[in-house]
């Protein structure tokens, strides 16, 4: 169903800040999301990124960061966002356009 030679933008984006890989990895918040996006299909497994957008673990992970960087709501996406250290959420607000107050 994939292009194995093909990365997604969310997954060169890991590859190039593998500390984003390493929290993925341990966030028990993102195995809770991924738990509820998980879509088998034809043997491949696939992720409910947003509505009907599918896409792999990274694309999930990058969405639901970018999602909880944009949120004033304390849900589980802004659990997984403040689960980062300060400069990755700084990276992640700038990639999502995310604007801060001034302090």
């Amino acid at each position: 169903m994939s292009d194995e030679n093909q990365k997604s933008a969310a997954t060169v984006f890991l590859d190039v800040h593998p500390e984003f890989r390493t929290a993925m990895a341990t966030s028990r918040t993102f195995q809770e999301i991924k738990a509820r996006a998980t879509l088998n299909v034809d043997k491949e497994t696939l992720y409910i990124v947003r509505g009907d957008t599918l896409g792999n673990e990274d694309d999930l992970y990058l969405d639901a960061l970018a999602r909880g960087a944009g949120s004033t709501v304390d849900d589980v996406y802004r659990q997984l966002f403040l689960e980062l250290d300060e400069a990755s959420r700084a990276l992640i607000e700038g990639r999502a356009g995310v604007r801060r107050p001034p302090p």
